[in-house]
C-alpha cells in the first residue's frame, strides 16, 4: 500500500478538538486557551445571571462532547471491524454513520453554544479574559 493513502479520512480521529473544529469557533475562542480559561478558571469575570446560566450549559456541552467522542470512537472502532467482516451489511454502515452523524451534531451544537456566549459577552469582558490568558489586546 503506499503510504498516506491508508486508512481512514476521517478527521475525527484527531486526538485534540481543536486541531480539526477549533478554527471555526469565534475569535478569541479559537485558541485553546482562551476557551478552556473562560469555562475552568477563575478569570475574575463578572457575568451577570444569565451569562453564568449558559456558562454552566457551555461547561456541560464541552464535557459532554469529550464524553461523547471517547464513546463514539470505541463503538467506531467495533462497526469498523464489522463492516471488513460483512462488507454488505448495510444496518452496521448505517450505525456507523449515526454515530458519525451524532458527533458531528455535537461539534455543531458546541460551536454555537460558544458563539451565543461570545455574543453575551461585553468589552470589558473580553479583556479581562485575554489579558488572563496573556494575550496582548
Amino acid at each position: 500500500m503506499i503510504s498516506g493513502f491508508g486508512g481512514s479520512s476521517s478527521s475525527y480521529q484527531h486526538d485534540s478538538f481543536y486541531t480539526t473544529h477549533g478554527h471555526d469557533l469565534p475569535i478569541p475562542f479559537n485558541i485553546p486557551k482562551v476557551l478552556y480559561n473562560l469555562l475552568f478558571e477563575d478569570v475574575g469575570i463578572e457575568f451577570d445571571r444569565k451569562q453564568k446560566d449558559f456558562l454552566e450549559v457551555l461547561r456541560f456541552s464541552y464535557t459532554a462532547l469529550f464524553k461523547l467522542k471517547e464513546k463514539s470512537a470505541q463503538q467506531e472502532a467495533k462497526l469498523r471491524a464489522k463492516i471488513f467482516e460483512q462488507p454488505d451489511d448495510v444496518d452496521i454502515k448505517e450505525k456507523l454513520e449515526d454515530i458519525q452523524l451524532d458527533r458531528q451534531q455535537a461539534h455543531y451544537d458546541f460551536k454555537n453554544y460558544v458563539i451565543l456566549m461570545s455574543d453575551m459577552m461585553d468589552k470589558e469582558q473580553f479583556e479581562k479574559l485575554l489579558k488572563f490568558s496573556n494575550i496582548a489586546v
